[in-house]
């Protein structure tokens, strides 16, 4: 009798143990990648990686004591991130997602029954980058981790995975366009930022060798698919510009060179100081053959309209601009060797 109460009590105990076994699921994660790898600082980077079951079923009430957690470092959501078109591939709709930007985590909840051997593919796009890594030294990249709570958590085997990479450029910004063209006795710069990600200014530098520059303006990065105008006076002949472009942490790369001839007969030498102006400019006008030099200057804006007039002598002639709309603006010099234009920016 006591030998069939202990087969019996045997057979219980490997009965539970097999109905638990049975619904032990063995969530994993594994074969973290970044991408592109070195990372790029021009954004649009992803982290990828597997998700699978690797036990037995797990059931609907179960799905919620499965979490994965990505932890970003030296990367972040970009601006305005939407995650149901962030986080894709075919694991991905097996998870309820949320961000927080405080910690820089993302988390995913399991929504469903999970089969053994069922998972997917999941990837986190449109990341920036919050710090460069400029040296072969790691830093841009996630911890990721699955986290399980009762019958589910059978196993701590690959819990976790994670990978890092290093930044691919320090350049912070990406023109799309830098030109330089003669109007008149001015050269018209201008160009165009795609994006602007921890940028801080442009130093506009001119040269008439393309050995020795000098620098003539510093302009404040305005953000992302920005465009820039700067009218510069260089005199007759050949003038040459380069951007030095320096990001927050104060590192330096160029952009390419633009060449501009300027060919222009002046009875005088007119410079317009500041240019671009915010209210006040100086019609400066030197190098006149005569001693009582006189001329009228007129102000015009992009529509043609004549909104300011003013009789000029040599020297600096102050020129109000207050109230005026910011653009684009043409001052044409009137006096005895004829008419020349010349461009002015109001900000």
């Amino acid at each position: 009798m006591k030998k069939l109460t202990y087969s019996l009590k045997a057979f219980t105990l490997c009965m539970l143990l097999f109905a638990v076994n049975a619904k032990a699921g063995d969530p994993a994660v594994n074969g973290a990648t970044v991408n592109p790898a070195p990372i790029s600082v021009a954004g649009n980077n992803s982290i990828s990686f597997q998700f699978v079951n690797i036990g037995t079923a797990i059931t609907a009430p179960q799905a919620s004591q499965v979490t994965v957690t990505i932890s970003l470092s030296d990367l972040t959501l970009h601006p305005g991130y939407n995650l149901s078109t962030n986080i894709t591939g075919n694991g991905a709709s097996l998870f309820t997602w949320s961000f927080d930007a405080g910690t820089n985590v993302i988390t995913g909840v399991l929504n469903q029954a999970l089969a053994n051997a069922q998972g997917g593919t999941i990837t986190v796009g449109n990341l920036d980058v919050t710090a460069l890594t400029t040296s072969a030294a790691p830093g841009n990249g996630a911890n990721i981790n699955v986290v399980a709570s009762g019958a589910v958590n059978s196993s701590t085997t690959n819990d976790a995975t994670s990978s890092f990479t290093y930044t691919l450029s320090p350049l912070p910004i990406k023109l799309t366009s830098f030109t330089a063209t003669a109007e008149g006795c001015n050269t018209m710069l201008n160009w165009h930022s795609a994006t602007e990600r921890d940028f801080s200014h442009f130093t506009l530098q001119y040269s008439h060798d393309g050995a020795d520059y000098q620098n003539i303006a510093v302009i404040s990065g305005k953000g992302d698919n920005s465009d820039y105008t700067y009218v510069h006076q260089a005199g007759n002949g050949r003038a040459m510009y380069r951007l030095v472009l320096t990001d927050n942490n104060g590192v330096v790369n160029y952009s390419n060179t633009a060449v501009a001839n300027i060919s222009c007969d002046a009875a005088a030498n007119v410079q317009i100081v500041p240019n671009p102006v915010q209210n006040i400019f100086s019609l400066r006008i030197e190098n006149v053959t005569t001693s009582n030099y006189t001329g009228v200057a007129t102000v015009y804006n992009a529509m043609g309209m004549s909104v300011r007039t003013q009789d000029v002598r040599s020297g600096d002639n102050k020129i109000d601009m207050t109230g005026l709309a910011a653009g684009m603006y043409t001052v044409t010099l009137q006096d005895a060797n004829g008419i020349s234009n010349y461009k002015l920016v109001k900000e």
